[in-house]
């Protein structure tokens, strides 16, 4: 019977243990002792022996519960402690950091502050220097041309030494003062519809006497009839008479250099390509092309021919800028082949372009980008009533009068088809406000011509921002829209000079 218990006890204590994991241990204590008492009356044991085995029970299952207490105290004076040290380490650590990006802080704007004056230093020097340099210029000229009196073989050959240095002087400010506006946040273009094929022959005909002197062939060529470009003519024509100068410069006598064009299907880009047979570039040399001073070495000669360094930088800056991509092929001894891309024009790829290098902009400068529509109303019926070319005389005259109003990196594109005109800018609202208001004055009292007709144009605007109303060129139009069918923006809305 004595067996029996003990065999009972042990299972009740086994449940109660299992029961102590999942209840606080006093319930646990409460079932082994009821556990206890309840088989004492089955068996019909003493009331003292069991009432004795129950309080030994007790007293070392409260003893164990202490002990396990106490245990895991312990174990959470540990861990707090180890806690506590890696607090403290942590705390320390974002004291340093937060130190560490302080100095950062400020070094970078120390180094943007020695940015900024050695901008500024390069553009006064260089508009500085401008000046007596074209007064050199000019005068050299006057001598060696012969109008102050006969020159000798012998001093033309210095004069004209004199010259070809003067030039070389005159395009390393050019090249200095546009490296400084593009670190200080971009070169300016002004996006026109212009021929390539006469800005070609143009370019041809800038290098042509240098070419003469080293009996070098210049060849044009063309696989078809190119349509006209979406360029900013002058920035081109500075990219064209790099990249034929240095054609020039790096091909041996006799040899030859010059540019072919080709429209590749189904795109709205044409791409160009100067090329020459002079003594071509490693694949070293050929990464580092495009990069920031890096100058040429001609085969056989360790001294770099002369230059700045500057002129492919800024190529590829205006090539970007314009919406295209520029790159070289070459290998030592076969010549060079640079391409570059240009946008074809359209008055779509136009509004495209100006949008991209609006957005470019404002993120440069951290600000809004505001685009303007400005809509002809009954556009479709005036076309109807006049002919399409008095109409679109209207449309130039009508741009000439948007952009005078807005400032020169201010961005104006017309669309002939739809009659409507956009302006991107990056402004603030006061600033924007003011511009539209003297604007609408204009517009209301001006009287256009079509043909031998008097016309007055009725004018919507609508307003969108970038990011506000949308990230793309089409959700910007879109507000526009909206705006100009419910009945476009009214210009009493807009704040008045001098609000915030």
């Amino acid at each position: 019977m004595e067996d029996s218990l003990v065999l009972n006890i042990q299972k009740v204590i086994m449940w109660a243990d299992k029961s102590l994991s999942h209840w606080k241990i006093e319930i646990g204590l409460v079932v082994i002792l009821s556990a206890l008492f309840y088989a004492a009356a089955k068996i019909g044991c003493a009331h003292n022996t069991i009432g004795c085995i129950a309080l030994v029970l007790f007293c070392a299952m409260v003893l164990l519960h202490q002990l396990s207490r106490f245990h895991w105290i312990n174990k959470i004076k540990v861990l707090r402690s180890d806690l506590q040290r890696q607090l403290e380490m942590l705390n320390l650590q974002q004291a340093e950091i937060a130190k560490a990006s302080e100095h950062l802080a400020r070094s970078k704007d120390r180094l943007l502050g020695m940015s900024d004056l050695k901008n500024k230093f390069i553009s006064m020097v260089s508009h500085e220097l401008r000046t007596p340099v074209t007064a050199i210029q000019e005068c050299l000229n006057l001598i060696t041309d012969g109008v102050l009196g006969p020159v000798a073989p012998k001093q033309k050959e210095f004069l004209e030494v004199a010259l070809r240095n003067v030039h070389r002087l005159t395009l390393l400010m050019n090249h200095l003062l546009d490296m400084s506006h593009l670190e200080a946040g971009g070169m300016n273009v002004t996006l026109v519809k212009a021929s390539l094929d006469q800005m070609i022959m143009e370019a041809i005909n800038a290098v042509r006497p240098k070419a003469q002197k080293k009996d070098i062939e210049l060849i044009t060529e063309a696989k078809c009839s190119l349509p006209p470009a979406l360029v900013d003519r002058q920035r081109v024509m500075q990219v064209l008479k790099e990249l034929l100068d240095n054609a020039v410069k790096f091909t041996e006598l006799s040899g030859k250099a010059g540019i072919s064009v080709r429209l590749p299907e189904d795109s709205d880009q044409m791409e160009i390509c100067v090329w020459d047979t002079g003594c071509g570039m490693s694949e070293e040399e050929v990464e580092q092309v495009f990069g920031r001073y890096y100058q040429v070495h001609k085969k056989g000669d360790y001294t770099a021919v002369p230059g700045a360094g500057l002129g492919l930088v800024l190529s590829k800056e205006i090539i970007t800028q314009l919406g295209g991509s520029i790159w070289v092929e070459s290998r030592p001894g076969q010549g060079s082949r640079f391409y570059f891309t240009l946008q074809c024009y359209s008055d779509e790829a136009l509004l495209q372009t100006c949008f991209q290098g609006a957005v470019r902009e404002a993120q440069l400068r951290n600000s809004a980008m505001i685009c303007l529509g400005v809509h002809v109303q009954e556009h479709d019926a005036l076309r109807r009533r006049h002919s399409n070319h008095a109409i679109d005389h209207i449309l130039s005259e009508l741009n000439a009068i948007v952009t005078s109003y807005f400032r020169a990196e201010d961005r104006v594109a017309v669309d002939f088809a739809q009659g409507k005109i956009h302006v991107l800018m990056v402004a603030t609202d006061r600033d924007m406000a003011g511009r539209i208001r003297k604007l609408d004055d204009q517009l209301r009292g001006q009287t256009f011509i079509a043909g031998d007709i008097p016309v007055s144009l009725q004018f919507k605007y609508g307003l969108a921002k970038f990011p506000e109303h949308g990230e793309s060129l089409q959700s910007l139009r879109e507000e526009i829209e909206r705006q100009i069918r419910s009945g476009g923006m009214e210009i009493s809305t807009l704040p008045m000079d001098g609000a915030a």
